[in-house]
């Protein structure tokens, strides 16, 4: 049985240890609140109770006569009381059957909340574009060589092959004496694309 002491004009009502924990039907699966136990790490208590997570910092509480109240505990004798401090928990825990109007509800609300758009953050389409995006030329003038390295190879390839001379045994000719069909064919063999 909880007894009451009036120390310095406030009203203390000592709680018993084994009822610190109990929650009302209506409120026991609540997401904020949390239970500590007696043997949690940052328990400096020698017993468990309840908390309200929603606070910061964070509220020891106790039901007490159809009420959340805050609990508090003696630095000297190190027992738990209250003072008749409501805590207001929120949102009471809804029965089954309006949980699903609640979701159309909070459905509705999200999809008419306006968008606050930043006109200069990233992705907005009121940000100023750069000029290299404008462009779409390389920001370093070195990295313009827009060739794949698969042109590459086959570029030198190509120059291997005729300067010396076609690779079979042939002396090389000079650039004025080269059949152009022969070039386009070592070209498209390079590529890729046989005749």
């Amino acid at each position: 049985m909880p007894s009451s002491s009036n120390l310095s004009g406030s009203v203390r009502e000592w709680l018993p240890i084994e009822e610190l924990t109990n929650v009302p039907p209506s409120h026991q699966n609540h997401p904020q609140i949390r239970l500590i136990a007696a043997d949690y790490p940052t328990n400096q208590k020698r017993y468990a109770y309840l908390r309200w997570e929603v606070t910061h910092p964070t509220t020891p509480i106790v039901w007490r006569n159809g009420e959340w109240l805050e609990l508090l505990h003696s630095e000297h004798t190190g027992h738990p009381y209250h003072t008749g401090t409501r805590i207001e928990v929120y949102p009471t825990p809804l029965r089954d059957d309006e949980e699903d109007l609640t979701e159309d509800l909070t459905n509705l609300q999200i999809r008419n909340t306006p968008a606050i758009v930043d006109p200069a953050g990233p992705g907005s389409p009121h940000r100023p574009r750069s000029i290299e995006l404008r462009t779409n030329r390389p920001s370093n003038p070195l990295d313009s060589n827009i060739m794949s390295t698969q042109t590459v190879a086959a570029t030198q390839t190509i120059a291997r092959t005729l300067a010396g001379g076609g690779g079979d045994g042939e002396p090389p000719s000079g650039p004025s004496h080269q059949d152009p069909q022969r070039i386009r064919d070592v070209f498209d063999i390079a590529l890729g694309r046989a005749p």
